[in-house]
């Protein structure tokens, strides 16, 4: 499954992490090319996770 994450709000760290820039206009434009990444994720207490390990 694809999924195009685009920050909001004040930490981000996921996103940072990942190198998704912070500008919404400039996160929409990476998430609408061709590059796409593998993460880990995890069903925890009924809710879907992920988190990068820096």
């Amino acid at each position: 499954m694809e999924l195009a994450i685009l920050p909001a709000g004040t930490v981000n760290r996921f996103a940072r992490d990942m190198g998704i820039p912070s500008t919404p206009r400039t996160a929409l434009d990476l998430a609408a090319g061709p590059e796409t990444r593998s993460v880990d994720v995890g069903y925890v207490n009924g809710q879907w996770e992920c988190a990068s390990g820096t």
